[in-house]
């Protein structure tokens, strides 16, 4: 609960959207205008920004969105290969549906930083801004190189958790896995 502009806003709205090949869950705290999109790390799902949604929506009155990429949290599970310019188009077909596709600052941790320019570069009529945390990029890549990160532990085309009994694999597990699938190689092709 909080106060804006003199009314009490009780809760944040929760939904899921179908975005064509799934559907994404949406959290959204309604503010003002200003409208802040949350974009989770690599493996991990909106619930990895704990509290700070809510934080960020009281002290800047913003609207705060997050939600959960394909295979993620609450999301569906698509049965389609991972592709990254799919994935920043289906986030956008979420926003629109929701009414928030225009002045997004995107906020992209790790991972979430090729997200978030992607989707900056497919979308720059509707982005008024980016927040960079730690983020996954081209230039470490390049640092780095594609054969050492298709084996590192936290990008590895074979995840450091033992995938011999699907079954037992979270949601997530399950998720990560279909992004790492065909390794990092393709991604960075298209982020180029």
């Amino acid at each position: 609960m909080r106060l804006q502009g003199g009314v009490i806003i009780l809760n944040e709205t929760s939904t899921l959207v179908d975005v064509g090949g799934c559907r994404l869950y949406f959290s959204v705290i309604p503010g003002t205008e200003d409208i802040v999109i949350l974009e989770a790390g690599g493996g991990a799902d909106s619930s990895s920004w704990g509290s700070f949604p809510l934080q960020l929506a009281q002290e800047t009155d913003a609207t705060v969105v997050t939600y959960d990429r394909a295979g993620f949290g609450k999301s569906d599970s698509p049965t389609s290969p991972y592709n990254l310019v799919e994935e920043v188009d289906w986030l956008m077909t979420g926003l629109r549906k929701l009414g928030l596709a225009y002045d997004l600052i995107l906020a992209g941790h790790s991972y979430g930083g090729w997200h978030i320019r992607m989707t900056a570069s497919r979308y720059p009529d509707v982005i008024r801004g980016m927040v960079l945390i730690d983020p996954f990029s081209t230039a470490f890549v390049n640092l780095l190189g594609v054969d050492y990160l298709d084996v590192h532990p936290m990008a590895a085309k074979d995840p450091p958790f033992d995938t011999s009994n699907p079954d037992a694999l979270t949601k997530n597990q399950r998720g990560l896995i279909r992004r790492v699938k065909d390794g990092l190689g393709p991604k960075v092709q298209v982020m180029r």
